[in-house]
């Protein structure tokens, strides 16, 4: 019945889901702890680049630019998982 169907689409999905997150994780872990840092920061502590560039005491731009490219890297390793 279309209940069941649905609980089956569900699992499947959240099977989907917990794998992402587990090759995510895997990814992140393949980073540099600095690299590990600023993604951590950016994205799992919603800071602002603004905010953390003052931290680090560089310029908001150089925090940019890492992201970007931090962000690559992750793109890379996730399509080579």
């Amino acid at each position: 019945d279309w209940a069941e169907l649905g609980n089956d689409f569900m699992q499947r999905m959240g099977l989907i889901r917990n794998m992402q997150l587990e090759q995510l994780y895997t990814a992140l872990s393949l980073l540099s702890e600095d690299e590990q840092y600023l993604i951590r920061q950016l994205f799992f502590e919603e800071r602002t680049e603004r905010d953390l560039a003052e931290e680090l005491k560089i310029y908001h731009n150089a925090v940019h630019k890492r992201k970007n490219r931090i962000l690559k890297k992750l793109k890379n390793i996730l399509e080579n998982l």
